[in-house]
């Protein structure tokens, strides 16, 4: 077996793996080496429907194997795929410097085909384990723009082999040369292990991130997590402090007015004190006002009726005297009658005093 990917992975088949991803699969030139390997899951990605549904007759019997019709590109929907007589050369892009290397490159077709981004894609895998993910990334003209899209969701950490099959320079409109795609793999902690010049226009070239790097990544998602962690219990924090201040500053404004109220209470107990008192005073005058006049009154009555004992034997002897005049202009009265002088005395014994008739000579 000749050095190149298909030596790389069947050297990896020695330890479990979790997730082989190949984007770019084709018809399945790597096919049965994949499917050798010892791993959880194999995700097959082509975008060409014919080398598609070939992936998905020969794998029919591997449960193991998911095989997705997609191209993985700059955004999600839809996209041209530019076919070539040259069918490993096809790409979402257009050739450039391709067609100078190729001067017999023809396009056959130009096939629309469903894309997705390499966030979205990264959202169908399973989960990472404990096992190893690899990376088998040959897809023409566009692996600047899946290792960036990897790269924003930290999403190529999660891979600890990378297998890059790519043009020597930049071949297609827009695309990136080897050069710069090392040291974008460099600069995320992936180190060339292996390198493959069979064909010296499309190097294969296998690289492993340090395991220090690794696990300072892993550290570093843990750290950002617990961050995250961190500011949410502040801002809870924050939220529950600013809820206690509401709170004590709504019990501060309670307790001023019940202290307000109590001594408003205060204050109308006072007063109402002072009220009865006063009434109570008032009262106690009345009824001292009241006990003078019933004995007043009582007084009164007790004069009233001396007077009207009096005015009762006044009016007796005033009606005797009024006969007795009468009597004596008719003449029916001597002068010297006794009964005279014994009549005009009584009025004087009403005042307790006992004289006789002063007239009497």
């Amino acid at each position: 077996m000749t050095e190149g990917w298909e030596k790389w992975i069947t050297d990896l088949g020695a330890e479990p793996l979790g997730t082989l991803l190949h984007l770019g699969a084709g018809r399945g030139r790597l096919l049965e080496t994949t499917c050798a390997a010892d791993a959880e899951r194999i995700v097959l990605v082509e975008p060409y429907q014919d080398d598609a549904a070939a992936l998905v007759r020969r794998t029919a019997g591997d449960e193991r194997v998911t095989v997705m019709p997609v191209a993985i590109g700059a955004k999600t929907g839809r996209a041209n795929l530019h076919r070539f007589n040259m069918a490993a050369l096809s790409s979402l892009r257009a050739p450039g410097a391709l067609r100078e290397l190729f001067p017999g490159l023809r396009e056959t077709a130009l096939v629309e085909v469903e894309t997705l981004t390499a966030a979205d894609l990264m959202k169908q895998l399973p989960a990472p384990d404990n096992r190893p993910d690899v990376l088998l990334l040959d897809t023409p003209g566009e692996e600047a723009e899946i290792l960036k899209g990897l790269i924003a969701i930290d999403g190529l950490v999660r891979f600890r082999d990378i297998f890059l099959r790519t043009g020597r320079n930049a071949l297609y409109e827009g695309g990136t040369g080897l050069p710069d795609l090392i040291a974008l793999l460099r600069k995320e902690g992936f180190t060339p292990r292996r390198r493959c010049d069979t064909d010296p226009d499309f190097p294969e070239l296998h690289f492993r991130i340090e395991p220090v790097v690794q696990n300072n990544r892993a550290l570093c998602a843990e750290l950002a997590e617990t961050r995250g962690q961190l500011v949410a219990r502040e801002a809870r924090i924050a939220e529950l402090e600013t809820a206690l201040d509401n709170a004590l500053a709504e019990a501060k404004t309670k307790q001023t007015e019940m202290q307000d109220r109590f001594i408003a209470l205060r204050s109308s107990e006072e007063k109402a004190k002072q009220d009865l008192s006063l009434a109570l005073r008032l009262q106690s005058m009345r009824d001292a006002d009241i006990s003078a006049l019933e004995k007043k009154y009582a007084e009164v009555l007790q004069q009233k009726e001396s007077q009207d004992q009096l005015l009762r034997k006044l009016t007796a002897r005033l009606s005797s005297a009024a006969k007795y005049l009468q009597q004596q202009e008719l003449g029916e009265i001597r002068a010297d009658d006794p009964q005279l002088e014994e009549k005009t005395a009584e009025p004087d014994e009403g005042n307790g005093r006992s004289r006789k008739a002063g007239g009497r000579k």
